[in-house]
């Protein structure tokens, strides 16, 4: 007998698909469940990475498994550098059979990437000449190849999920209403292709983790009382000019961010979710050309987090100076 469950997919830039267990006493009885799927991205050292997701779909176990579309010939086109920090929901409460799967694939139609060029400028591959994702009345300067675009899709690694490594394939069981978190990693999807073809090439890495055991990161900011905030143009210096950069340590891009005073009490504060199980480190840049400063915390802070762990860095500025500029005299 089936059981009725909600599947939510979300993508997260280095994203993970997260599996959330919702309370089942409001889904359906019927022997299907509900699942949605949120996609979020790890950001690389890219202007633009857009992609086109026409399909989402579950490939049952073995030979004879067959497709379970969650999304079918619906397009939704994305820039995966918005998706660092912040997800996307690409597939809302679709009912689908309770059970086994052993593969999650994306496919997609097209994409393009924007790139910084030697001279400053920026370049733009694309997956055709006329890829509908392009800005209007722009042209590619070069092409990005995508072997497997709009055939059999993209894997989805499930290893997480299943309680394996990273890099496991995996496997999805599925009795409750659920919600998914993939990372579509993007400083590893896209690369030169090899030779001197000038060619991007795209192999995309997407990889999976249960949203209930992804984990969150804040991190507070603030001034001792003795601390004396110096000017610059008549400016006085705020901690929302510092940047706030979290970093895995074991691989991946680091995410930075300007921190908010939201309440003003003087804490300025930035939030870092959803966050894959790992190893991390909290830096901290005053964002203003020669201007230095003390904490009361030994700088970087390491971190391990752990599975559906919420954790709060508090740093504490003690000093803040500015240095003058040595004086010219040639």
């Amino acid at each position: 007998m089936f059981m009725k469950r909600l599947l939510k997919i979300l993508p997260l830039v280095v994203a993970p698909l997260a599996l959330v267990a919702c309370d089942q006493s409001t889904g359906p009885r019927d022997g299907h469940a509900r699942l949605s799927i949120l996609l979020t991205d790890a950001p690389g050292d890219f202007e633009t990475a857009v992609v086109t997701i026409t399909d989402i779909y579950l490939q049952g176990e073995g030979e004879d498994g067959g497709r379970t579309f969650l999304r079918q010939d619906d397009p939704i086109t994305t820039d995966l550098l918005t998706l660092a920090n912040d997800v996307v929901e690409v597939v809302d409460d679709y009912e689908i059979p309770e059970g086994v799967y052993g593969q999650l694939r994306f496919v997609i139609s097209g994409a393009y990437i924007e790139v910084e060029a030697e001279d400053g400028g920026t370049v733009l591959y694309a997956t055709s000449p006329d890829y509908e994702g392009l800005p209007a009345g722009v042209e590619a300067d070069g092409e990005l190849v995508c072997p497997s675009c709009s055939e059999t899709g993209f894997k989805v690694l499930l290893g997480p999920v299943s309680g394996g490594d990273d890099d496991d394939e995996g496997e999805l069981v599925v009795e409750g209403d659920e919600t998914i978190l993939v990372d579509f990693n993007v400083s590893e999807t896209f690369g030169h292709q090899a030779g001197k073809s000038g060619k991007w090439v795209m192999h995309p890495t997407l990889k999976a983790t249960r949203l209930v055991s992804a984990a969150t990161v804040h991190v507070a900011l603030a001034a001792d009382s003795t601390v004396e905030f110096p000017l610059i143009e008549d400016d006085t210096v705020r901690l929302d000019s510092f940047e706030i950069t979290l970093a895995p340590t074991t691989g991946g891009d680091p995410t930075t961010v300007s921190p908010t005073d939201s309440d003003d009490d003087g804490v300025f504060e930035a939030t870092f979710a959803p966050l894959l199980p790992g190893d991390y480190q909290v830096r901290i840049d005053a964002g203003v050309d020669d201007l230095t400063f003390e904490t009361d915390s030994d700088l970087p802070v390491n971190l391990m987090v752990t599975e559906g762990s919420e954790t709060t860095v508090d740093i504490l500025v003690t000093e803040l100076s500015l240095e003058e500029p040595a004086d010219d005299d040639s």
